[in-house]
């Protein structure tokens, strides 16, 4: 009898003082505010500057967080290729939507979010961090492999808040003959009230 009251006291302390401890096994509930177009728009990628991409919005509708112009673009698909300077129909989705396309999916994408706002190095090294937890391909330099034990030991369960960068994806869609290199973008999540 001592025991199970004892058991149910440590319980309450936990629930009261709002101690939660995550395991690796918990999921966890993070919904940036980003408002996105849900219908196809344009893009271009070319090659970057300070990015691996310099990717090229055009035809987005208004209204959205998002609107026709520049934005830092990185591969996360290694193995293909993507002929810059063509433009490609695609549908963007957020990298926290439980409903992005299945060749997105990955469990690692806080981890890129958490590298997209806590850079270091070039862009080579950023670009080697993104390949190696969204495709599990080994960093060949000393600050790429900096960033992903930061990101492995601070950027589970990351979520973007207002101000933060967020990795848009980029899909081809349904169309399975315009295939291109998955993509994302990075975007900053607007703070206050639009």
């Amino acid at each position: 009898m001592i025991k199970k009251t004892l058991t149910v006291f440590i319980v309450c302390i936990f629930i009261f003082s709002g101690t939660y401890v995550v395991s690796s096994t918990d999921t966890y509930d993070c919904n940036p505010k980003i408002n996105i177009p849900p219908d196809y728009i344009t893009m271009v990628a070319e090659d970057g500057k300070n990015s691996h991409f310099d990717t090229y919005l055009s035809n987005v509708p208004l209204g959205y967080n998002i609107s026709s112009g520049r934005y830092p673009g990185w591969c996360v698909q290694r193995s293909v290729m993507m002929d810059r300077g063509v433009f490609h129909t695609v549908v963007l989705y957020s990298s926290y939507d439980p409903e992005m396309p299945e060749s997105f999916q990955d469990e690692d994408w806080d981890k890129v979010n958490y590298l997209l706002n806590n850079k270091q190095g070039n862009t080579t090294d950023i670009q080697e961090s993104i390949w190696y937890f969204i495709g599990d391909n080994p960093p060949s330099s000393d600050l790429a492999e900096q960033m992903i034990l930061d990101a492995e030991a601070n950027g589970t369960g990351f979520c973007p808040k207002p101000g933060d960068k967020i990795a848009i994806l980029i899909d081809n869609g349904e169309d399975l003959n315009r295939s291109i290199q998955r993509t994302i973008i990075e975007v900053t999540i607007p703070t206050g009230e639009h």
